[in-house]
């Protein structure tokens, strides 16, 4: 299986090298453009976008897949309750259902298993259940790259 997508840990990067790295490592989307201590749209957008190649004055090949919301944020910095934090989510995630946006959450396995904040477990299953019956399109960046790169076709000139 080929890895397709990529998140830098720490969302510690420098844009003029980050993008061309990941074009040459010849991933097809990225998802570090984000907040770590605050949750909403890095970029402004919630729509997945190319980010440009101000050097060969382009756009480069691979998608950036916004992400707006991470555990750790919730948990540890806005210090929100189980329930404040999956009502704050559920906030986000309506404004990028208004919009038609597409963007990713970041959930860290230790907040899974329980072991770095104790009780946000639950929050993230509770969050994709609640998504679920709400309708929300859930999936993995992998799977909408065609669609991606199909919409982006349709907007190119000859």
């Amino acid at each position: 299986m080929q890895v397709s997508g990529h998140r830098q840990h720490y969302l510690n990067f420098h844009p003029m090298t980050f993008f061309p790295e990941l074009e040459k490592a010849g991933f097809c989307y990225d998802m570090s453009v984000g907040y770590n201590d605050q949750s909403g749209p890095r970029a402004g957008t919630f729509f997945p976008f190319r980010p440009y190649d101000m050097e060969n004055a382009r756009p480069f090949s691979l998608w950036e897949i916004p992400f707006i919301l991470m555990d750790t944020t919730l948990a540890t910095t806005c210090r929100f309750s189980s329930r404040g934090a999956i009502d704050h989510c559920m906030d986000h995630i309506r404004q990028v259902e208004e919009s038609g946006g597409c963007v990713s959450m970041i959930w860290h396995q230790e907040q899974l298993s329980g072991l770095l904040d104790p009780g946000f477990d639950g929050v993230y299953w509770t969050l994709l259940r609640q998504l679920r019956n709400h309708g929300t399109r859930l999936t993995s960046g992998n799977r909408i790259l065609p669609e991606m790169n199909g919409l982006w076709e349709q907007t190119l000139d000859e």
